[in-house]
């Protein structure tokens, strides 16, 4: 069986070690970033479980869980600094907007006479 290219992992996965580990990076990212006061260029893709790697091993668990609870911190995160841009950039348009509403303040030049 064949996967097509959009339904291809993020990264090449041959264990649930591997596949664990690149999530890991990824959140490790989004978090760097916010840490940062950075937003990312672009969200990553929403993650699923590799394929064919069958159930997670029983010692892995505790990590797994211990991402995800990393993971859902990191997405409230992405999601409050998503909102906090978005009301900067509709304050930044209204005071925008009001500067050209304006009338333009009188210009003195002094001069010696």
């Amino acid at each position: 069986m064949s996967l097509s290219e959009a339904d291809a992992p993020l990264f090449a996965v041959s264990t649930w070690d591997d596949a664990i580990a690149a999530l890991a990076l990824s959140v490790e990212h989004a978090e760097n970033l916010l840490d940062a006061g950075e937003a990312p260029e672009h969200l990553p893709a929403r993650w699923s479980a590799p394929r064919g790697l069958g159930p997670i091993p029983l010692e892995l668990v505790d990590t797994a869980r211990a991402l995800l609870a990393r993971q859902g911190i990191a997405s409230q995160r992405l999601a409050a600094a998503a909102r906090d841009s978005r009301q900067h950039d509709r304050a930044l348009s209204q005071l925008s907007q009001l500067s050209q509403d304006s009338p333009r303040p009188p210009v003195y030049i002094d001069t010696p006479a």
